[in-house]
């Protein structure tokens, strides 16, 4: 039975690989829920990955193979929001 807590929250399961643009999406998710945290070295590591959220191409490839429902889209976006936001 599913959890009702885990929709629509990516659980770095790695289903939505392979991402045809070559996006590691579980440990974009990671790093930007670290970093919401208030983790520095999260944030380090994200500006650190060779494919980062603005690289998605939007072909929703993630969102039709997630088992929580999430749209990986949308946070992508907001990802590269977020990240595009912070300054040192």
């Amino acid at each position: 039975m599913k959890n009702k807590n885990s929709e629509n929250c990516c659980n770095y399961c790695g289903a939505c690989y392979p991402c045809p643009a070559g996006l590691d999406i579980p440990r974009i998710n990671r790093y930007y829920d670290l970093a919401v945290q208030g983790d520095k070295d999260a944030v380090s590591a994200y500006r650190e990955l060779y494919r980062k959220a603005d690289d998605c191409i939007r072909c929703k490839h993630c969102n039709r193979k997630c088992p929580n429902k999430v749209s990986q889209m949308g946070r992508m976006k907001k990802i590269k929001e977020y990240f595009a936001g912070i300054t040192d």
